[in-house]
């Protein structure tokens, strides 16, 4: 659950730039490889730094790091979200016959295994947060619509 929660919370982050089909995918893995193509760095670690400006459009000399966001890579969330799966369903005969049953000693190692991650992800000095520049444009019909310009420049055109 808590995988799920922070691939959802990615999705809130991103909602004016996700389709309708997006919002309703369950799997986190699938989730996140439909926001990757919104933000190919969605799944990637963000320090966030700020600074002055001594000529506007060139970055500044000094920067004060404020912290980073943390985020749960595509690949990490896939793996974990296809091994916990495995112990949500009843073994097959195969797989007790193969020595493959569900074993509760088996789960508790794993889960440890993956609570340092989420922890460094939940520890992160901001969550969730998409700093993006964007365009607005009036549809024929009225409807305001914005757009990341970054998707534009790639698509240059909203569907």
């Amino acid at each position: 659950m808590s995988i799920e929660c922070l691939a959802y919370e990615l999705l809130q982050a991103l909602g004016d730039d996700a389709s309708h089909e997006t919002m309703e995918t369950w799997q986190p893995s699938k989730l996140i490889k439909e926001l990757k193509e919104i933000d190919a760095a969605v799944d990637q670690d963000v320090s966030i730094r700020i600074g002055v400006e001594k000529v506007r459009g060139q970055s500044a000399k000094e920067m004060r790091n404020l912290g980073t966001v943390a985020r749960l890579s595509a690949q990490w969330i896939s793996k974990q979200w296809n091994t916990l799966g495995s112990y949500l369903h009843t073994p097959t005969i195969k797989q007790f016959k193969a020595g493959r049953a569900f074993y509760t000693e088996q789960l508790r190692v794993k889960l440890e295994s993956i609570f340092p991650e989420i922890d460094r992800v939940l520890e992160a000095n901001f969550f969730s947060i998409d700093i993006r520049e964007t365009i607005t444009a009036t549809c024929n019909c009225g409807f305001a619509v914005k757009r990341r310009k970054s998707l534009l420049e790639k698509e240059s055109q909203v569907i």
